[in-house]
């Protein structure tokens, strides 16, 4: 009597069809690879601006003050026309500003010349300056502008691979002694775009006063300008430009004080009433002096100001990082499914304990690859089965 007996395939580990199992997640590596490139590219380049929002989300879930201040930004809103504000009403603000020491103070429009009260906002000018306070003021774009010179690494791609993207020209020169910042025109201020950076007429780079607002104080390496499209500030915060500018769009809400309540509440402090809140309110901030027309571009400079004021790591590092998942991706296409439900798990564990304690540090680790990788190894684990066709 003839004994026959069914012969089944067996991987080294005793898997059923293993060469089934390993065409079954090879689709998962290549678009998870994919996938690892483009947000590792996104998250390079400063376009992961959703994940600014999440983290604050987030960030409600731990411990209060776990998370490093994040920057203010207020409209002191002054009644502003097509020649500018006046120069009492700018006395005024600056005066009551002085007695709340914020961070830094903006002036964004001109201030009128033609007026008896130009001594006392002098008079104020100096003071607040004296008190440690930062005051940026602008300069209409003449002939005759002396700027002051803004130090970029810059790189140029070869004009024959057509990627640059050349910054807006304006007249003046960019000197060493130069002491003045250009005043974006009333016209460009109500476009897309906050405006950062333009070239003169030979070539030198000059900043507006949007671009003194978020330079940093304190250089510790090199800003580089590549392509003319990308900023990477010295902590290694990108910053995608257009045109010498940014996109408008914003994330944050700004608060914004109207001129009389603002004296109102300055005369009562005069007067010896205390409002925790109020003061409160201005410390360390960036008040911007404009109208309420402003209100869109204080809230992109709030946006701006949030996002490079986290450390990132380097493009080298992040480039590393991206390799080292796609390796890990297609390395563990043959190993059994037990093991890549272990090795996703412990994954999404180190990513968000990394991730949170990087946060305490003020630094935004580079998470979506590690997530999309993670989330990959675990579809690869879903059951597949293979198709045998009757005989």
């Amino acid at each position: 009597m003839a004994l026959y007996f069914l012969r089944r395939e067996e991987d080294p580990g005793g898997t059923p069809n293993a060469g089934a199992s390993v065409k079954g997640v090879t689709w998962v590596s290549y678009v998870g690879a994919f996938l690892i490139v483009v947000t590792a590219f996104v998250q390079a380049i400063g376009l992961d601006r959703f994940s600014l929002p999440l983290t604050e989300r987030a960030s409600t879930l731990l411990p209060s003050g776990f998370l490093p201040p994040s920057p203010k930004v207020i409209l002191l809103a002054v009644d502003r026309n097509a020649e500018g504000f006046e120069p009492l009403d700018i006395a005024m603000a600056l005066r009551g500003l002085r007695k709340l020491h914020p961070y830094r103070v903006i002036i964004n429009g001109n201030v009128r010349r033609k007026s008896d009260s130009l001594t006392i906002v002098e008079g104020v000018r100096e003071r607040i300056v004296h008190d440690g306070i930062s005051l940026i003021e602008g300069t209409a774009v003449t002939p005759e502008a002396l700027w002051r010179p803004v130090p970029l690494s810059t790189y140029t791609p070869p004009s024959s691979l057509h990627l640059e993207s050349p910054l807006p020209r304006i007249p003046g020169r960019s000197v060493a002694d130069g002491k003045s910042c250009f005043l974006p025109a009333t016209d460009e201020k109500a476009a897309s775009s906050l405006p950062l950076l333009a070239s003169t007429e030979s070539g030198e780079i000059a900043g507006s006063i949007w671009w003194e607002a978020m330079k940093p104080q304190m250089l510790t390496g090199p800003i580089w300008l590549l392509w003319g499209k990308l900023l990477l500030f010295p902590n290694h915060a990108p910053l995608l430009i257009s045109s010498g500018g940014t996109k408008t769009f914003s994330t944050s809400s700004t608060t914004l004080v109207p001129m009389d309540l603002f004296l109102l509440r300055i005369e009562e402090k005069e007067r010896g009433t205390f409002s925790p809140d109020f003061e409160a309110l201005w410390d360390h901030a960036t008040v911007v002096i404009g109208s309420t027309d402003d209100i869109g571009i204080t809230g992109s400079l709030h946006s701006i100001l949030k996002s490079i004021s986290f450390k990132r790591l380097p493009l080298l590092g992040q480039t590393l990082l991206a390799l080292i998942l796609i390796v890990v991706l297609f390395a563990l296409r043959r190993v059994s499914q037990g093991k890549r439900l272990f090795i996703a798990t412990a994954i999404l564990l180190l990513v968000i304990g990394s991730g949170i304690i990087a946060l305490n540090h003020n630094i935004l680790l580079p998470l979506l690859a590690p997530l999309v990788t993670a989330l990959c190894i675990l579809l690869s684990t879903l059951p597949s089965y293979r198709r045998q066709d009757p005989k």
